[in-house]
């Protein structure tokens, strides 16, 4: 898994970009938020209005939420406070717009790389869904294992 971003200037320059490798056991979700809450810290505190153009749609609705707890949100959300002059705007992915097909480059060549650059801490929810999703596999492969599979099975036929 991957992030990335890059901001332009006014005049269409590059202003920044990075390209960062994450945990292949992260969402896509929290990969575009980090990517997100990077691009924030980075530009944090410019005296200009500055636009940021994401194609993460859930991570814009999670911002506007009041129920979402995950911490990297709240992060977001604390920085959008202090600095009212970042706006976030929404754009539709693989469509062919210039700047969002170059922030996919970036984030598709952080993918190739093998080492991670930045770990990120799992969420208690996160945890939780990855220990659930293992007992049941766990236990599906024991039923699959066990002798007495097959006499149940005949027993409910009968």
């Amino acid at each position: 898994m991957g992030c990335g971003a890059i901001c332009y200037d006014s005049m269409e320059n590059v202003k920044l970009s990075f390209s960062i490798r994450l945990s292949d056991e992260i969402s896509v979700f929290i990969a575009e938020a980090q990517a997100l809450l990077l691009a924030i810290k980075k530009i944090y505190h410019e005296d200009h209005e500055i636009f940021i153009f994401t194609d993460s749609r859930s991570v814009l609705i999670a911002l506007e939420s009041c129920n979402n707890q995950t911490s990297i949100i709240n992060k977001i959300k604390t920085l959008l406070k202090e600095e009212n002059n970042i706006k976030l705007c929404w754009v539709k992915a693989h469509v062919g717009t210039m700047r969002n097909e170059a922030a996919e480059l970036l984030i598709k060549e952080a993918t190739k790389r093998i080492l991670i650059d930045r770990e990120i801490n799992y969420s208690k929810n996160w945890l939780k869904n990855k220990l659930k999703a293992y007992s049941l596999k766990l236990w599906q492969h024991r039923w699959e294992n066990s002798r007495n599979q097959d006499n149940f099975l005949v027993s409910i036929q009968k």
